[in-house]
């Protein structure tokens, strides 16, 4: 295979492609499209619509027949899932022969001004250089683990601009002509979730270099209620990921593994994680056994729920039918404080992170009161009771005092002679989100 050209230009008219997989959030999807015109290069927008709702269809055409952007729709009919939908996109920027690079994001990321930019100089820059993610914060780096499948792992300390990493994840990814055209699509067997891990691991097995760029930004701040299909796809899929990717001893292990987990989260409540379905996971795990991929079931997409949080983030009302000489609009923080200026429940429907927060710790203006305090629960109940209380200070999270130096394990019975001390660090806890 030859290098790249010397100059990577998005295409032959100045404009890069970026395909946007859509399913019923078109409001969502118009503040995305307004997002990608702030991006450093010229963006020619291709929304692949996976079988959305009559009425949200409707308001699809009409946000892209009125945009003052160059905007096209590609209509699926069905929901064939995120994989399935950006192959759509990509055979036709693949048919039509334009550009170097296309983009790919779901319905409702938000990348910052410029970061299509960012990416492109640092990957165009690396002849080798197939696929390239945006940065969503947190410091995580993407990576592959042979028995669990993709996941992320802390960054190095001070990481700058590009980064070799294992996959890229999809909230916003490039993808060079070149290098599709040898490794294939996604995988369609995944529908939706471990399909950019699989696509990533292709390509550096082709000799492509992956990578993450850091300070070219994108944020996702959709977070969708955990559901059944949720568990499903991501059980089902990642024993498929690891099948192939580590062989058939790494997918079994992998698959004791989740049984184990499924058959502890029954017992013992407190040992569910956040997210638990066990008729989503049981339901993924006899799939993947007998070999049916694509698609969930019927039964178990229809319980794919839209966010349960309250109504879609204000991110500056995008108006597709605003004149072309209209300012832009100031998008509000997503996480910023409710109209009132408090953070209060609010602030809750606003902001993902403050929602796990308050599900967890609890909040005296939360409506939610009564399940923080049981998930606090299940938390203290993790962690083995001291035999006797060595200090005056109150219990802190699991009954263990910060000072105890002895504890008696309550299902076994056994002894140990230390157990750390709650590190400064941990949020207050109140007494009654620590009780039984």
């Amino acid at each position: 295979m030859t290098d790249a050209p010397p100059n990577d230009a998005p295409g032959d008219d100045g404009a890069m492609t970026v395909v946007l997989v859509h399913w019923n959030q078109a409001a969502r999807c118009a503040d995305t499209i307004e997002a990608f015109q702030h991006q450093g290069v010229a963006v020619q927008l291709l929304v692949v619509d996976n079988g959305s709702d009559a009425d949200e269809l409707e308001l699809l055409r009409r946000i892209v027949a009125e945009s003052r952007y160059p905007v096209e729709l590609l209509e699926l009919g069905e929901n064939t899932g995120f994989g399935p939908g950006a192959n759509a996109g990509f055979r036709a920027w693949l048919g039509a022969d334009v550009g170097e690079w296309v983009g790919l994001a779901p319905h409702d990321a938000l990348p910052d001004e410029g970061t299509l930019a960012r990416l492109v100089a640092a990957a165009g820059g690396r002849p080798r250089a197939g696929l390239a993610c945006a940065d969503v914060g947190g410091g995580e780096t993407p990576v592959y683990d042979p028995y669990f499948g993709g996941m992320t792992m802390p960054a190095a300390p001070g990481a700058e601009g590009w980064q070799s990493v294992d996959y890229p994840h999809g909230t916003l990814l490039i993808a060079r002509r070149r290098c599709l055209a040898e490794i294939g699509l996604f995988d369609e067997r995944y529908f939706a979730y471990c399909e950019e891990t699989d696509l990533g691991l292709r390509a550096k097995a082709a000799g492509w270099d992956v990578g993450l760029v850091h300070g070219a930004m994108v944020k996702n701040p959709t977070m969708r209620s955990g559901s059944p299909v949720t568990d499903y796809l991501m059980h089902r899929n990642t024993l498929l990921l690891v099948r192939e990717h580590s062989g058939r001893y790494h997918a079994c292990i992998r698959f004791t593994i989740a049984i184990f987990q499924l058959a502890r989260g029954l017992v013992q409540k407190s040992y569910a994680p956040f997210i638990f379905s066990a008729k989503g996971r049981l339901w993924g795990l006899a799939d993947f056994a007998r070999s049916r991929f694509g698609p969930p079931p019927a039964a178990l997409m229809a319980e794919a729920g839209e966010p349960a949080d309250g109504p879609p983030i204000d991110r500056g009302g995008y108006s597709p039918s605003a004149p072309a000489g209209a300012p832009r609009p100031v998008p509000s923080t997503a996480c910023g404080p409710g109209p009132s200026g408090s953070s209060g429940p609010a602030m809750s429907r606003r902001c993902p992170v403050m929602v796990r927060t308050t599900r967890l710790y609890g909040s005296n203006t939360s409506p939610r009161s009564s399940r923080p305090a049981r998930l606090a629960a299940r938390l203290a109940a993790r962690r083995p009771a001291p035999i006797l209380p060595r200090s005056p200070i109150p219990t802190s999270i699991g009954g263990i005092g910060p000072t105890s130096m002895h504890w008696r394990h309550r299902r076994t019975g056994r002894r140990a002679s230390y157990w750390p001390p709650r590190p400064p660090s941990w949020p207050p806890v109140s007494a009654g989100c620590a009780g039984r």
